[in-house]
């Protein structure tokens, strides 16, 4: 649910889901529409978009980065924190 006790979904401008080749994409979403957020104004609103849904991918990644950094998985499977 939202702050606005909304259930949350994915929007229907977003992709997701499996493309052609079957792989699996994207990774990481985030929620981008119907947003309870502060305007430009100082009041708040619900906005949509991916300004929406930057900030929280960014902190999935963010945290992510931080779990691999904290068992040292980059060093185990040869690999970079970006890569993983």
């Amino acid at each position: 649910m939202n702050a606005t006790g909304g259930v949350i979904t994915m929007s229907s401008f977003s992709s997701w889901g499996v493309p052609g080749d079957l792989s699996l994409k994207p990774e990481i979403t985030a929620p981008g529409g119907n947003i309870y957020s502060t305007r430009t104004d100082g009041t708040y609103g619900l906005m949509s978009g991916t300004s929406m849904a930057a900030p929280s991918a960014a902190g999935g990644a963010a945290i992510m980065a931080q779990y691999i950094k904290e068992h040292k998985l980059s060093k185990q499977e040869g690999l970079t924190v970006r890569a993983l």
